[in-house]
């Protein structure tokens, strides 16, 4: 990136007033007047020289980084001098659209030096950026002159949708869906998942004898039954018939803030969910390990569509769903979609 060459608040009151001294001389002809002018306008000619070719070319380094947006985070960035000039009095700060940081200040960067910074910083909205862009700049040494250079690193920046408070019973009923079921009976089909510590009041034919014997306390046998029901999330994004698709408003963006809460309520204790999105294309995501990264950014990619029909094997799927939520974040709700589920809770800006 070309360096970029501006006059400071303190440049442009001096060379106002320079110019002032030259309108002054040139009109009376007064020698005082061009000396004047003189002494006004070699201090901008001498940080110009004392500058030369302006910041030398930085690299600057940093990893990847997920966060959500408007959450505030500390970004540690490594900044490089490969040239064979100096850099004094840098101040480096990212520069993007939808994104709010500090300044960090690096006194000197000596020729072939790395140094460390760290900038608070976060996002203002929500998307996957494949590039962070910084600006690192300097005044040094009369700050009458400013010199930038824009840097530009490939670490891949993603914030997902904000998260946001719920009702009481939503979450409660998100905590019911993935919560562990009772340990089934010895002699009901189970698949075996787990040993743990035997809980008071529970059927003791699940206690398991030998590891009991030989911890000194009782440990029970848990295990899941096979046909047991994965909770599942709709996230629709079409708008409604003769609505074109335009940019996220509000409802949209609480919408995908509402699906990302519930999505973290559900998985955070390594629950199972499948998520379906329907779009253009619907897409299924199947979460059974508490990773959610595929879907988040997802999330945070996502935008309104057009209305479309549902084609039959997407609403095939449907029909199998049970312990549902329907999240209508492009604003269409059509109820008889939503009778081909059981147990499905509606989540909207209103009451649910």
């Amino acid at each position: 990136m070309l360096v970029k060459w501006e006059l400071t608040m303190r440049g442009r009151m001096l060379a106002i007033l320079a110019s002032l001294a030259l309108c002054g001389a040139w009109i009376t002809g007064d020698r005082h007047a061009c000396l004047a002018a003189a002494v006004l306008l070699s201090p901008l000619l001498i940080d110009r020289v004392w500058k030369g070719r302006g910041v030398p070319e930085l690299r600057v380094n940093l990893a990847p980084r997920r966060t959500q947006s408007g959450q505030p985070f500390l970004e540690t960035l490594h900044l490089h001098n490969p040239s064979r000039r100096s850099a004094d009095g840098l101040r480096i700060a990212e520069q993007r659209v939808g994104a709010r940081s500090g300044v960090g200040y690096v006194e000197s960067l000596a020729p072939g030096d790395t140094v460390a910074l760290s900038i608070p910083s976060r996002t203002l909205r929500r998307g996957v950026f494949g590039e962070r862009m910084f600006v690192c700049e300097t005044t040094h040494p009369l700050g009458i002159l400013s010199a930038r250079r824009r840097l530009v690193s490939s670490a891949e920046l993603v914030s997902e949708p904000a998260r946001i408070s719920l009702p009481r019973h939503l979450v409660h009923s998100a905590d019911a869906s993935h919560a562990e079921p009772a340990p089934h009976s010895p002699d009901r089909a189970g698949e075996f998942h787990a040993l743990r510590d035997y809980r008071y009041g529970e059927d003791l034919r699940t206690v398991h004898a030998l590891r009991s014997a030989a911890t000194g306390s009782l440990i029970a046998v848990d295990t899941r039954s096979q046909d047991r029901q994965h909770p599942c999330l709709v996230l629709d994004l079409r708008r409604p018939p003769a609505h074109g698709a335009r940019r996220s408003g509000a409802r949209f963006e609480w919408s995908l803030s509402a699906a990302a809460t519930l999505i973290d309520e559900i998985t955070r204790a390594g629950g199972s969910l499948v998520c379906l999105v329907l779009a253009d294309k619907p897409r299924v995501f199947e979460i059974d390990d508490g990773v959610t990264d595929d879907l988040m950014t997802c999330l945070a990619m996502v935008r309104p569509r057009r209305h479309c029909m549902l084609d039959p094997t997407t609403l095939g799927r449907i029909e199998a769903l049970r312990n549902c939520y329907w999240v209508p974040a492009g604003g269409y709700s059509n109820p008889d979609e939503r009778r081909r589920l059981r147990d499905v809770v509606l989540i909207t800006p209103g009451p649910s």
